[in-house]
């Protein structure tokens, strides 16, 4: 008669199918993936949060980068002044907005003056630009146009990408 009982396995372990073998190891590669990425933003060197010109004064030598900082750190504060000008009117235009009864005259006059802020700002930003051309070597010119020539190719990358995906 033939024997129809399961084989005996010698194996003291129990076997792990292939697929879950598989699986687990695609799970631990991945795990050491993320891993290598947090490490090396933790680790690795400090990513610039800076914007505008002082992101590109991170790239020259220390020597130089020194000249530049004392111009950048007073200009900012005369920005900071414009934006605070900014924000003050445009709290006087909400104001305006939620007036009973509605004064046309001094909602203009509102809106003129958060233009002019926002003017002045722009002017602001302007005359620092220009005082840091100013002391640049033409080299350092040539690298900084050359960089805010691929500052705005990203900017219209990202102006495109924005407009596809809202036509779609």
């Amino acid at each position: 008669m033939t024997d129809k009982s399961p084989p005996v396995v010698s194996s003291s372990q129990p076997q792990v199918p292939r697929w879950m073998a598989i699986l687990l190891a695609l799970s631990v590669g991945l795990n050491l993936i993320v891993a290598g990425v947090m490490a090396g933003r933790l680790l690795g060197p400090p990513h610039h949060k800076g914007h505008g010109f002082s992101s590109y004064i991170d790239t020259l030598p220390a020597e130089r980068r020194a000249g530049f900082t004392s111009i950048v750190s007073e200009g900012r504060q005369q920005l900071k002044q414009h934006r605070d000008r900014i924000d003050m009117e445009s709290r006087a235009v909400i104001s305006d907005l939620r007036a009973e009864p509605f004064d046309r005259a001094r909602f203009v006059a509102t809106l003129g003056r958060l233009e002019s802020a926002h003017g002045a700002l722009r002017q602001g930003a302007a005359d620092l630009i220009v005082a840091l051309a100013e002391k640049m070597t033409p080299q350092e010119r040539l690298a900084y146009a050359e960089w805010r020539e691929r500052r705005e190719q990203r900017r219209e990358n990202r102006r495109k990408r924005r407009k596809e995906s809202d036509e779609e």
